[in-house]
């Protein structure tokens, strides 16, 4: 196809926990930067130069809507799986942030009705509402329970953490935080969607680590677009060349699920985020003296 009106390039950013997810298969790289032109005769957005990326639907605004897309389709795929043809399933996310609650409004438009979406945080309940047709939505604040969230859902499948990073289920520790969720309450995936900028800066403090966040920010801002054979990860490909990504992308454009994710010089990227580092400081801890956010399990060599 011929592009014959194109906007600026427009790119977006996915890296720390959501890159080591979607592109397990590269584990050497930090970042993958995509870049799409909006083709406006045909009304879609192409990928700028040779790869084996599907163009979709939309416009340049659009492109921050890919990486909540591929997680909410990998969300999906997995449930699938498990219970075959989009029934059923519960999805836990925790975080009371914008991520948190943009994706918890993607999974109400996106799942079956008979799906259950927990949005547990601290702080006050999040303006979401269900969805006709959707998923049953629990909202949990975790400082007016007792009993630890996980206890509260019982069997889950899915865990967004958009707080922290308890790190990879595949490499979870026997005695570990993951460990204890896969065999007590039956946890199939484990993703977090902590940014490298949000690491820096929860690792290094507000400002060694904001430094070093903003450093970070402006590499990946100016750096070369991800060359096309690091594109080559089966688990990314697959799910953005899906047709559940091409759904989830055109529910989240029709139902006007929008992201914060900063925009600049052309770059979409959720960076650094001071909101996150507070809610993941002032999450209250287990009383058992350990240092576990209040609702996951007790590792069981500390509990």
């Amino acid at each position: 196809m011929q592009l014959q009106a194109r906007n600026e390039v427009t790119s977006v950013i996915i890296d720390g926990s959501e890159l080591r997810y979607l592109f397990p298969e590269n584990p050497q790289a930090r970042y993958a930067k995509l870049e799409f032109i909006e083709d406006e005769d045909s009304n879609q957005i192409m990928p700028s130069r040779g790869s084996s990326l599907n163009p979709f639907p939309g416009k340049s605004r659009d492109v921050s809507l890919i990486p909540p897309a591929l997680l909410i389709a990998s969300v999906l795929n997995f449930v699938n799986g498990r219970y075959g043809g989009g029934k059923g399933g519960t999805v836990a996310i925790v975080g009371g942030n914008w991520y948190s609650e943009m994706l918890a409004e993607g999974m109400l438009h996106c799942l079956s009705s008979e799906a259950k979406v927990y949005l547990i945080s601290s702080k006050a309940a999040a303006p979401l509402k269900e969805v006709e047709g959707g998923p049953e939505l629990t909202i949990i604040n975790v400082n007016d329970e007792e009993k630890r969230f996980v206890d509260i859902i019982g069997d889950f499948d899915v865990l967004l953490d958009c707080v922290g990073d308890e790190g990879e289920m595949r490499e979870a520790d026997e005695y570990g935080v993951l460990a204890q969720l896969r065999n007590d309450f039956n946890l199939g995936t484990y993703i977090s969607t902590q940014t490298a900028g949000q690491k820096m800066v929860v690792d290094g403090g507000v400002w060694n680590g904001g430094q070093e966040a903003k450093q970070y920010t402006q590499e990946v801002v100016d750096a070369r677009p991800t060359s096309p054979e690091t594109l080559t990860s089966r688990a990314f490909l697959s799910t953005y060349n899906g047709n559940t990504f091409q759904t989830v992308m055109e529910k989240l454009r029709k139902n006007g699920v929008e992201s914060k994710a900063t925009f600049k010089n052309g770059v979409y990227y959720r960076g650094s985020d001071l909101q996150l580092l507070w809610e993941g400081t002032t999450w209250p801890r287990d009383s058992e003296g350990v240092n576990v956010r209040f609702g996951f399990p007790v590792p069981k060599d500390l509990g």
